[in-house]
């Protein structure tokens, strides 16, 4: 009875705490993408940066997308991706961030790291200053369709697939969507209409 009380104490305690102490900074990311074979700079590959957080409930907990951004490389092979307030809310914690960088005629780079349970090969293969990767171009016998539902897949967290979701019913019933969900939306939307046509054209 005692530990049922004290559980409830601290969980109210919890709930009184202001949300802007569960509050973080995401990024800023930068790098250059680089032909693997030649060294030469890639200009206008697809750099896309979602972070999911985690969410404590009465049901143990479930995943949000906090934020996804796409930006393209400039002519010498480099993006920057701008430093971004994220205000967790109560009871979250960041779970995971996804890195996927692609353009046509290359094999797409993708990295998903957990926050929670951090991985030391996961941590080691992604750095957010200075991020150099090497694209290799695509061989001849390369399957296309399995390439485009590895992004799929990649683009389809839990938190990705349940605001899509939402969005979807949405617009079913005729309702509108805040222009803040939208935008991570068509940023998913944005890279997979490329792969969709590279896979399209072959």
């Amino acid at each position: 009875m005692k530990a049922c009380k004290a559980f409830i104490i601290v969980f109210i305690f919890i709930l009184t705490l202001p949300t802007t102490a569960f509050a973080l900074f995401l990024g800023p990311y930068w790098g250059r993408v680089l032909d693997s074979r030649t060294g030469e700079p890639i200009p206008g590959a697809s750099v896309l940066v979602y972070w999911e957080k985690w969410v404590a409930d009465i049901m143990g907990g479930h995943s949000e997308l906090i934020k996804a951004t796409l930006v393209y490389t400039d002519d010498k092979g480099a993006y920057q991706i701008p430093r971004t307030f994220c205000d967790l809310g109560l009871l979250a914690a960041l779970e995971s961030t996804t890195v996927i960088i692609y353009e046509p005629g290359y094999e797409a780079h993708i990295i998903g790291i957990s926050h929670l349970f951090p991985r030391e090969d996961e941590t080691s293969l992604f750095k957010e200053t200075d991020y150099v990767v090497k694209l290799d171009r695509i061989p001849p016998n390369f399957n296309h369709n399995k390439h485009y539902e590895r992004m799929v897949q990649a683009l389809y967290g839990f938190g990705f697939r349940e605001i899509v979701l939402t969005a979807d019913r949405a617009h079913l019933r005729g309702e509108k969507f805040d222009d803040e969900r939208l935008s991570r939306i068509r940023a998913r939307n944005e890279l997979l209409g490329r792969a969709e046509w590279e896979e399209r054209r072959r």
